[in-house]
């Protein structure tokens, strides 16, 4: 799968937390969310610099873009969890001390083999 196919098929399953997500759907469309949202707030520390009113638009339109990737963002956290044979909610981890970390190397870990209870094996 490669980064655009991934990042297609997350985004047209925006809040879908249902099915399986493989390894290389969720890291594709955690690389675009990364470099998109990182993108973005490096224009607003640009932007922010040169004046006050473009700087405060370039604000909003970043937490707009950053707010409207979330949800998918989560439902992929899920979906991965899902192919672990794991329940999504799982995803509550991140809100611990630390959780990213433990829930990013739980995200690294391959998926069952075959089918399980949340649906066939994802396409790779």
């Amino acid at each position: 799968m490669t980064l655009t196919q991934a990042t297609g098929r997350c985004l047209r399953r925006y809040a879908d937390f249902s099915g399986r997500a493989s390894r290389s759907e969720f890291w594709y469309f955690f690389l675009a969310c990364t470099l998109i949202v990182g993108g973005l707030f490096t224009a607003v520390f640009v932007l922010t610099e040169l004046d006050d009113i473009v700087g405060l638009t370039a604000i909003i339109l970043a937490a707009l873009v950053y707010l409207s990737l979330l949800l998918p963002q989560l439902a992929s956290f899920v979906r991965r969890l899902h192919d672990q044979d794991r329940r999504g909610w799982w995803v509550l981890v991140y809100f611990l001390p630390l959780g990213l970390p433990i829930l990013l190397a739980m995200m690294a870990l391959p998926g069952t083999a075959g089918d399980n209870r949340f649906g066939p094996v994802p396409p790779q």
